[in-house]
């Protein structure tokens, strides 16, 4: 009996290596997005951006967004951004009116750096002011 007890504890020993060995090796079927939020630099808090990747290789869409947090003339604008020819803006005018301008329909390949930058503007051709960027994961 003694003998049978030392056997059984030895495979159940071999048993739990070999899942953990399998465990430790095997791949993830994809990297948990990473999301973001960024405010512009002027001091207020005025503008924010927000990037959500998509958390799962079923869904295809990425979310990001701009929010206009003050009433003093300027818009948010918000760009997304990856490798060297995407770059997608949203931009809200709505001067602090609780509403986020939102854009959900760029796919970004999984698992892809992202880089939102998020700026303040004076009108459709004013200069972009106090930005600031962050990063994040689809």
């Amino acid at each position: 009996m003694r003998n049978l007890s030392r056997k059984a504890l030895c495979l159940a020993a071999v048993a739990a290596s070999a899942t953990l060995g399998v465990a430790a090796t095997g791949t993830p079927a994809f990297a948990a997005a990473q999301n973001v939020s960024v405010y512009t630099t002027e001091g207020h808090k005025g503008g924010m951006g927000n990037f959500a990747g998509d958390a799962s290789r079923s869904s295809s869409k990425e979310r990001w967004n701009a929010c206009d947090h003050r009433k003093d003339g300027y818009w948010t604008v918000t760009t997304l951004k990856w490798g060297t020819n995407h770059k997608y803006s949203v931009t809200d005018k709505g001067e602090n009116d609780g509403v986020c301008k939102l854009r959900d329909d760029v796919n970004v390949p999984e698992e892809t750096k992202v880089t939102i930058t998020v700026c303040l503007q004076k009108g459709t051709h004013g200069a972009l002011k106090y930005c600031k960027s962050g990063t994040g994961r689809a």
